[in-house]
């Protein structure tokens, strides 16, 4: 484990030099408790030997002392985890592959709705411009209607900077970055993203929480993911109804548990009681030109935050599918 020869001592002085720079504290700080109280202890820390290569090790072990509150002896197990924790890292760096190629996914199917996102304030800055131009050509132009028309213009042009950053966001390949969140901005900014897309379908996106909510400690991006694939599933769900039977809710509330509780339900025919347990299996879906990794990936988004996610269908009509979020601390 540690790279020496069978005849040659496995020493402190030797081994402990070993451990990587990161782990060493905190492996002092765990041993050291053991020995002065007497408790078992358990670290994992990283190796490094002597030819470059690199081991992860779990240490399992307790102090023994004699009558008289001397020490003894350490004994202990160690065991090489290496090769576990590789392939917790490669299903890590699996899962972000496959929350980046959802997102990239997600943005496909809004590709109009995002370019009309843009176009208009594009669209109303060259508008601004021309009228500036013109005004700028009389004799004694208004100086007040030109402030006004510059006003507008900077308003257009963070609106446009807000929807590209937003995409940036969502395209960048990037590790979880957990934080506080606010529940009703999340909600906001996929309200923001989708509202293009929810006109041009003829759909009532309709958002709310009950009572003020708490914050919930979570990636803000990839949680916008889960909720946008949610809300774009309602639409598909909704979208052979007439117009004014298309409906999708998205609502928030504390669940009293612990947990803020978010619900994406919609006015469709619902999902056969049979296929309730499948939705979720990866590759499995019920639309025609669908991979079937939207909700795989979302659940196990939400499960990488600590919370839960299924499926039921609503009292009256349609799917509703439940996220709960553990509160922040």
């Amino acid at each position: 484990m540690f790279g020496l020869a069978a005849d040659e001592p496995f020493e402190i002085e030797r081994v402990f030099p070993m451990i990587d720079a990161d782990d060493a504290a905190a492996v002092t700080r765990v041993w050291r408790h053991a020995v002065v109280s007497g408790a078992e202890a358990e670290t994992q820390f990283r190796a490094r030997l002597p030819d470059g290569s690199s081991r992860w090790l779990l240490v399992h072990g307790r102090a023994e002392r004699d009558a008289a509150d001397r020490l003894l002896s350490v004994q202990g197990v160690l065991r090489d985890i290496t090769g576990q924790y590789r392939a917790r890292e490669e299903n890590e760096e699996l899962r972000r592959e496959l929350a980046h190629a959802g997102r990239i996914s997600v943005l496909g199917t809004l590709s109009s709705s995002l370019a009309h996102e843009l176009g208009q304030p594009l669209g109303a800055i060259l508008l601004n411009t021309e009228a500036a131009e013109l005004l700028l050509k009389r004799p004694d132009p208004d100086l007040n209607e030109i402030r006004q028309i510059l006003a507008d213009i900077r308003r257009d042009d963070h609106r446009a900077a807000e929807v590209i950053e937003r995409l940036r966001k969502l395209l960048k390949r990037r590790q979880m970055d957990f934080a506080p969140i606010s529940v009703e901005s999340l909600v906001n900014d996929v309200a923001a993203l989708l509202k293009s897309d929810v006109i041009a379908r003829h759909v009532t996106l309709d958002c709310s929480s009950e009572g003020e909510l708490p914050s919930v400690q979570g990636d803000r991006v990839h949680l916008s993911q889960v909720l946008i694939n949610l809300v774009i599933n309602g639409m598909d769900a909704v979208a052979h109804l007439p117009p004014a039977q298309r409906h999708v809710s998205l609502r928030a509330r504390v669940d009293g548990r612990g947990f803020v509780e978010l619900a994406v339900g919609d006015s469709g025919p619902g999902i056969a009681p049979n296929l309730l347990a499948k939705v979720f299996e990866p590759f499995f879906t019920t639309k025609p030109n669908g991979m079937g990794m939207g909700l795989s990936v979302s659940r196990t988004i939400i499960d990488a935050h600590g919370g839960r996610m299924w499926a039921e269908n609503g009292p009256l009509a349609g799917a509703v599918f439940i996220v709960t979020l553990p509160v922040s601390a």
